[in-house]
């Protein structure tokens, strides 16, 4: 189970100019490292930032990596078997039921929700 992270509410919307360091992304805390989807330590750090206001959810991502690729153009393509950064929101808790958020190199969006169902 991935570890919970505690989304802040910021105050005013964060600079979307690719810089993180300034404004309100400074309220919120710094999410890494990651793992790769295997488990093992990933190769180059990968450090994320969350926070929301009353009509967005905003993510930011520092990533590292020597070659970034991607094929895929189209929105919800299986952007999951190549580079991507990833968002899980599990707003209940219950780790079965979360929304997806996955963006590629080539700014193409992949969203689902997934649902697990328990079948005792």
């Amino acid at each position: 189970m991935p570890t919970p992270y505690l989304v802040r509410f910021l105050v005013e919307p964060p600079p979307l100019d690719g810089r993180w360091d300034q404004g309100s992304w400074a309220a919120a805390e710094v999410i890494g490292p990651f793992l790769r989807h295997d488990g093992t330590t990933a190769r180059y750090p990968t450090e994320a930032r969350l926070g929301y206001d009353d009509e967005y959810l905003y993510a930011a991502f520092y990533c590292l990596d020597d070659d970034i690729w991607g094929t895929f153009r189209q929105r919800d393509q299986p952007l999951y078997d190549e580079e991507v950064v990833e968002v899980y929101l599990d707003v209940d808790e219950d780790g079965r039921n979360y929304f997806e958020f996955e963006l590629s190199p080539h700014n193409v969006v992949f969203d689902c929700i997934n649902s697990w169902r328990n079948n005792r």
